[in-house]
Order: C-alpha cells, then sequence, then structure tokens
C-alpha cells in the first residue's frame, strides 16, 4: 500500500528568497500573492538565485555559460523506504519554476539515479512514478535553478522510524563557555519545531565555545548531531566532543585544566598555547609574538592526554542536519566537553549510545 513519506530537509545548495523548508513539508503550499519582505515577493518552498549558469568573463568583454550548472536539496527519509512515486510541486511558480530535475535515490552505500533531467511544468503538480526503489536519502538536482514548492515521496516504509534516546537529554551541564542568546540544553531540546532560529547562540566575540555535560549513566557514545537549523548565516565552522571517566559526581580540578585548548601556529612553527585563549584573541596578544610577522596565523585545537577524543574535527554548515558517526568509541564514559568554534548558533545537539 502506498503512502506519504515521512522526510526532512537535510542541507541545500542556497536558498536566498525562501524558508527552504517548506519544501519537504506535506502541506498545501500556500499562495502568498500580495506578501513582501525585503527579499521581494513572497512564495512558499525553495527558491535560489539566478544566473547558475552565466558567469562574467574576467578575461573579456562576454560571458561564460555552463550546461552542467545547477542547485541541489538533499532529503532524509525519516525511516528507510521504497519509494515508487516522486511529486515535485510548482505551484505558484508561474515565471520563476525549476525547468527541470534529476533525483537520485541513496539506501547506504548504493545510489540510484531514478530521473534525469526531466522537464517542470511551472504552477503544476508534477507526478513521476519509478521502479519501486529502497532509500534514506533522496537528491534533488535543479536545472539550472528556480523555484520548487514543494516534494513529496510515496511508498512503503520498511523499517520503523528510528526513536534513539538523546542521552543528553537526562545530563546536567556543569560548565558554559558562552549563552548569549541561549543556553546548551535549549539546543538539547531543539527538534525544528519553530521556523526561526532558536537554541544556543554564543556572542559574535566568542573563540571557541564549550558545554560540559554529565551523564546520568556512563555511556558508549556513537553519534554525535549537531543541527544548525534556521542559522543561515550564524552557524560556528566546527564541532569537537571530548570525554572522560570519572568516579565522581563532578571532575576534578586537576583534570579540567588538562581539557583540549586551542592554540596558535605562527610562520616558522612556533606554538602558543595560551592560557586563556578567548581573552588572548579578544586583546589581540598575538601581536605581541616575535613570531608574528605576519597578520595571518594557524589556529588549531591541541588534545589531551587526559581527555578521550570522540570528535577531533567535525565542519559544520549552515542550516544543516550533521550526523557524526563515532562507532570507534568502546569506553564508556561520564562527562563530554562539546566545543564549537569560533562562535554562533546551534538549534539540535543530540547524543545517541549505550548506557551502561
Amino acid at each position: 500500500m502506498t503512502e506519504l513519506l515521512s522526510i526532512f530537509l537535510i542541507d541545500y545548495s542556497e536558498s536566498d528568497f525562501t524558508n527552504p523548508h517548506e519544501v519537504v513539508r506535506s502541506a498545501t503550499p500556500e499562495n502568498r500573492k500580495g506578501n513582501f519582505s525585503h527579499m521581494g515577493a513572497e512564495f512558499w518552498g525553495f527558491e535560489s538565485a539566478r544566473h547558475k549558469t552565466t558567469a562574467l568573463n574576467k578575461e573579456s568583454d562576454g560571458f561564460c555559460y555552463d550546461n552542467d550548472a545547477h542547485e541541489w536539496l538533499n532529503i532524509g527519509l525519516k525511516a528507510r523506504s521504497e519509494v515508487s512515486t516522486i511529486t515535485i510541486s510548482t505551484k505558484w511558480y508561474i515565471g520563476n519554476a525549476v525547468p527541470e530535475v534529476s533525483v537520485t535515490l541513496r539506501d547506504g552505500e548504493k545510489n540510484q539515479e531514478v530521473l534525469s533531467r526531466m522537464p517542470l511544468q511551472p504552477d503544476s503538480e508534477n507526478v513521476f512514478d519509478i521502479d519501486p526503489t529502497s532509500a534514506t536519502e533522496c537528491r534533488v538536482i535543479c536545472h539550472y535553478g528556480g523555484g520548487i514548492a514543494r516534494i513529496n515521496l510515496l511508498g512503503q516504509q520498511l523499517q520503523e522510524q528510528a526513536n534513539e534516546k538523546n542521552l543528553l537529554e537526562t545530563a546536567e551541564v556543569k560548565k558554559i563557555s558562552n549563552s548569549y542568546f541561549g543556553t546548551p540544553m535549549d539546543a538539547v531540546m531543539g527538534h525544528r519545531e519553530v521556523d526561526y532560529m532558536r537554541g544556543w547562540e554564543s556572542a559574535r566575540k566568542g573563540f571557541g565555545e564549550h558545554a560540559l555535560f554529565s551523564l546520568k549513566n556512563p555511556t558508549i557514545v556513537k553519534e554525535l548531531v549537531v543541527d544548525t537549523y534556521m542559522h543561515r548565516l550564524n552557524s560556528p565552522l566546527s564541532c569537537h566532543l571530548f570525554a572522560v571517566d570519572s568516579q565522581e559526581p563532578d571532575i576534578s580540578q586537576e583534570i579540567w585544566d588538562e581539557r583540549p585548548r586551542w592554540g596558535l601556529r605562527f610562520e616558522g612553527g612556533l606554538e602558543v598555547i595560551p592560557e586563556n585563549f578567548p581573552e588572548y584573541m579578544g586583546n589581540r596578544q598575538f601581536l605581541k609574538e616575535k613570531s608574528c610577522a605576519s597578520s595571518k596565523f594557524q589556529i588549531f585545537l591541541k588534545p589531551s592526554d587526559s581527555w578521550l577524543t570522540l570528535l577531533g574535527f567535525g565542519a559544520l554548515s549552515p542550516d544543516t542536519f550533521h550526523k557524526f558517526n563515532i562507532e570507534k568509541s568502546t569506553s564508556a564514559v561520564t562527562n563530554l566537553l562539546f566545543m564549537y568554534y569560533p562562535n554562533g548558533g546551534i538549534h539540535g545537539l543530540r547524543i545517541h549510545g549505550v548506557e551502561r
């Protein structure tokens, strides 16, 4: 029996005019004719900027044209399913609809292109029946750009929806560097239930933020989820996760002082690990270093022998659902140090694992 499958937006190339998360909703696209914002007329769904295919030729008068240029959306299925129908609505997009789409369904390491540059009719419900194909993700390529109001996947669910417990929900925050616009627990409870930025956001002046979580039970961590949902222009650049196993309710000051720290590496090889990195950077004390002959230098995170590295470096992107696999971890831990750099906002923060 065919059913409407539950989906969510993982990430996308860009959608400057709209809230792209509307594109995966089952609701009928709204007619927003007459509604305007600072970006112009309002539309429901996904709409990219113009001129994806065309660029100025910097070497001479004229332009360069790329027929393979495109925008894209990556959509997640909330449960592994067999997809048999893809519907793509361009409702209300009359002169600015995406002209063609290609669609690839992904199941584990297997990728199957099920639509190849199929034309879309503007202001229409475009329905594509395909051979039943199992999938956990769906990638939609938009040739070349424009607007799509809604994408629905129909088929049969093969597995129950994953509903893993977020182990941070019962954890206690012991230390926090900055909570200017929200707290780490606001991110722990973030479930994409609003259409605006919410969660844990630090001030712009931050140079590396952290939160220390004390878990309710010793846990073998298997996965970290960091969701920068709706944080388009203020998401952090990276995230990091470290752990210790302590028999005491609170880790000792000695262990805390030995936590991973940010450092600077100058030309010539000099490395500096400031005691108070945010203060050092905020006061531009690096200008006093003899090796600071250039305005540019490297910043790195120095690990610690006293802390178990679960995720040394994880790159973050704006408005994206990130999953970091930590399957190599086999040791139960009691305290987690989550870090991000340099500052910004996180909507969702989850830890999945096995409690002992």
